[in-house]
């Protein structure tokens, strides 16, 4: 059989393997984007690039070689299409256990900057629950850890960093709820105005968060620094509630170093 001949089983085949593949895609990408990285740790925390692997694999390699190896009744054509598909969905099964296994749960603020907790190192179930109150069950979550209130709990808290249990955002007996200390987050905010001057390109991405809210104006959000996978970005907050109005892709301790 001609390639011309074959061309319509061709393209038919391609075309069930490419519906298949989407509908499953589908479902990785909404667990993704709603449950594993909402906004903003789709970006901040590097699920795009896995997700752009996935894409090339399981919506244009994939369903590619189905319409190249296919050709109606021809031997070994039933291995050739397992083939495919196994490898298929190993590179799947591999994106979804890559982007699962530490995706963000939640998000401290301690000292002065926000610190991402993964799903690998992180046991939220140890958490009060008040703590996240009137917090998103998914989404941008952010609890708030309590500094040292004197000297004798300074000394404990140095002695937690020498047993290993890591910084004072790792340990989750401090955690409290980031609205009952809106002042203190809000008093660490960076100057936006100097970051801004320092870097006119994230303008336009201020203006777009500004759009959103009605009147609104620079002095009506906190600017905080957050330590993603790779680098810092500036996180934009309602200053009423510390609810979550953006991100910026700048470092605020660069460019504001008051």
């Amino acid at each position: 059989m001609s390639f011309t001949e074959s061309l319509p089983d061709r393209l038919r085949a391609s075309g069930i393997h490419l519906a298949g593949s989407s509908l499953l895609f589908v479902i990785y990408i909404y667990l993704v984007l709603v449950n594993w990285y909402p906004e903003p740790f789709f970006t901040i925390e590097g699920a795009i690039q896995v997700t752009v692997t996935l894409i090339g694999v399981d919506l244009v390699v994939g369903p590619l070689l189905t319409f190249v190896v296919y050709v109606k009744n021809k031997k070994g054509l039933k291995f050739d299409l397992s083939l495919i598909i196994i490898t298929q969905l190993a590179f799947l099964l591999w994106g979804i256990w890559v982007t699962y296994k530490e995706h963000p749960v939640y998000t401290v603020f301690s000292i002065d900057q926000f610190h991402v907790m993964r799903a690998g190192p992180t046991r939220s179930f140890a958490i009060e629950p008040h703590v996240f109150a009137g917090q998103p069950k998914y989404g941008l979550r952010m609890v708030y850890a309590l500094p040292p209130q004197n000297e004798k709990d300074k000394q404990a808290l140095i002695r937690e960093l020498i047993l290993g249990r890591g910084d004072i955002y790792n340990l989750s007996e401090r955690y409290r709820n980031i609205r009952d200390y809106r002042k203190a987050v809000i008093a660490k905010s960076r100057d936006i105005n100097k970051i801004m001057q320092a870097r006119p390109d994230i303008h336009s991405d201020m203006d777009s968060i500004l759009e959103r809210y009605e009147n609104a104006s620079l002095a009506d959000f906190v600017y905080l620094p957050i330590e993603a996978r790779k680098k810092y970005y500036t996180l934009v907050l309602k200053k009423t509630d510390l609810s979550y109005a953006g991100y910026l892709d700048v470092d605020a301790w660069v460019y504001d170093e008051s």
